[in-house]
């Protein structure tokens, strides 16, 4: 699946939630196996990832939430470095791509996500 070209103002409006992850590269331990699904430019080139992240959220959240990484990136939400670190941490040591690998980064993802809403909307998303 190829990347698709969005400006800062359509991701804006498409998404309910967008969490700015920064150009923390500790991220890329995170989504590594994951492509981004948009990409924004500007006159300077690529400007940040945009990945969709509305199926780790719970049914319960019905809203679209996009996190984006990269040098300029944006958003409605600025997580922090240690949300971030303490997410990284928990898949240090998974380098394979195998269905265990894939299950512990999903967990951390959701569990940075899950922690980042509860603190941004300022009430608990369950499980």
């Amino acid at each position: 699946m190829a990347k698709i070209r969005l400006t800062k103002q359509q991701v804006m409006n498409q998404y309910d939630v967008v969490f700015d992850a920064g150009g923390s590269a500790d991220l890329s331990q995170l989504m590594n196996y994951r492509t981004a699904d948009a990409y924004t430019a500007g006159s300077y080139g690529w400007n940040a990832d945009i990945y969709d992240v509305s199926a780790y959220m719970p049914k319960e959240y019905r809203g679209k939430v996009a996190l984006v990484t990269g040098d300029r990136s944006f958003g409605t939400h600025k997580l922090s470095y240690e949300m971030v670190r303490k997410a990284c941490d928990k898949v240090k040591d998974t380098r394979s791509f195998d269905k265990t690998a894939t299950r512990v980064r999903n967990n951390a993802l959701r569990s940075m996500l899950k922690e980042a809403y509860t603190k941004v909307v300022g009430r608990d998303m369950g499980r």
